[in-house]
């Protein structure tokens, strides 16, 4: 079987230029347009030559494209925001491999919850109580009034179990 030599000929480029740059959004209407049959151009999108300078006007494309990204990246380092001028500044070192370790990060979990802790335990329940009642001792007067509504003091009431004062 004879290897595939055939290149693509201009109008053939010139109506798939048409179909990836946006121009024409079917092969019929991309066909019409350069002059070319709808079978023929179909028949070369599918080909390995039309495959073949397709990838590589896509390769041109990105490149062209990338040049001017990386421009704008370097444009944006010397932003005025803070928060893009390091963004950029980060992305491009981590580009160049200039990267933070991942094993020197340091992780930090506090683990605090809001509330009280009851020790339970016998030998601190006496040293727990006067801590309680000597907070009770500190309330403002308008906390007692309001235990005072409510039919008593609760500074004076003792806990289940523990003999008051």
């Amino acid at each position: 079987m004879p290897k595939e030599t055939a290149t693509v000929s201009k109008r053939m480029q010139g109506a798939i230029s048409l179909l990836f740059d946006g121009r024409c959004r079917t092969v019929t209407a991309a066909a019409e347009r350069a002059n070319v049959s709808r079978e023929h151009l179909s028949a070369i999108l599918h080909s390995q030559a039309g495959r073949a300078w397709i990838e590589r006007e896509m390769r041109k494309n990105v490149a062209a494209a990338a040049m001017r990204a990386s421009n704008r990246l370097h444009e944006l380092v010397d932003s005025p925001s803070q928060t893009v001028s390091f963004d950029a500044t980060r992305l491009s070192l981590g580009i160049a491999g200039i990267k933070p370790d991942e094993t020197s990060r340091v992780a930090v979990s506090v683990d605090i919850k809001a509330g009280y802790i009851l020790d339970l335990r016998s030998e601190n329940l006496e040293i727990n109580q006067r801590a309680i009642n000597s907070d009770r001792e500190g309330a403002t007067t308008e906390t007692r009034a309001i235990e005072g509504r409510r039919g008593g003091n609760l500074a004076k009431k003792p806990s289940a179990g523990v003999d008051p004062e």
